[in-house]
């Protein structure tokens, strides 16, 4: 078992003698985001002793593996996989005297993807700290399943459930920040996106009367919030000093 150990931090201690963004090295790592938004509107018409809710929640959670090669100093290109789980409820309720009405629509997607992308670095601090700007661009394919119903005094009534079938893909740019926690392990963060995305999903039901459907968009999004935020750990591996 000590042998064993010694011959684990000897194979470790190789990879963290290198330096972090010079030609040659290597680099893999990994990065997750999690966003979650709520709105919830409120209307009480005094007229009809009425009132009408509606809540629009979404949450989505991605998950992206990366390995590149530094081409040159400070600039690396690779290849990315990545899997998204999105949850998004829309739900609008209804109450009058002795009625209370309520439609819900509830679309979960899981979708995965395959891409490439290119980052560049600005180093400073002996090399602790550094900016990166990103680039990638993906293709997505996946799933979804959906339900839409209604809601009257308690009884569901309109039900409908159906699968969708998603293609798409996106182009990106965001920038970030790294800190090297050794030589060879960059902890980094990046905060928004400039970005183009654009998918096709076709819907099939398989309960109700609603008819099959597809829903293409296309979406230039230009975001720098906490929303977009996300955390990623990255090995650089092989390379020489700068």
């Amino acid at each position: 078992m000590k042998k064993l150990f010694l011959v684990l931090s000897l194979i470790l201690s190789g990879l963290l003698l290198k330096s972090q963004t010079a030609k040659g090295t290597k680099m893999i790592g990994t990065s997750i985001s999690y966003s979650q938004n709520k709105y919830d509107t409120q209307n009480t018409f005094t007229t009809t002793s009425s009132n009408a809710n509606s809540i629009n929640e979404q949450k989505q959670f991605i998950g992206t593996i990366g390995v590149g090669y530094f081409i040159a100093n400070n600039l690396v290109v690779g290849l990315l996989a990545g899997y998204s789980y999105q949850l998004a409820n829309y739900k609008n309720t209804s109450q009058s005297p002795g009625n209370i009405f309520e439609n819900s629509n509830n679309t979960i997607s899981t979708i995965y993807s395959i891409g490439a992308y290119g980052r560049i670095y600005k180093m400073m601090l002996e090399n602790r700290v550094g900016f990166f700007a990103n680039m990638n661009a993906l293709y997505s394919f996946g799933n979804s399943d959906r339900r839409v119903y209604n809601l009257n005094n308690g009884s569901i009534t309109n039900d409908q459930y159906g699968t969708g079938d998603i293609t798409g893909y996106s182009i990106g740019l965001s920038p970030g920040v790294v800190y090297f926690i050794t030589s060879n392990i960059g902890l980094e963060a990046s905060f928004g996106s400039l970005s183009f995305k654009s998918q096709t999903e076709n819907i099939t039901y398989s309960k109700g009367n609603l008819d099959n459907s597809i829903n293409k968009s296309n979406t230039l999004g230009f975001n720098f919030s906490a929303i977009t935020f996300n955390i990623g750990i990255n090995f650089y591996l092989s390379g020489n000093k700068n």
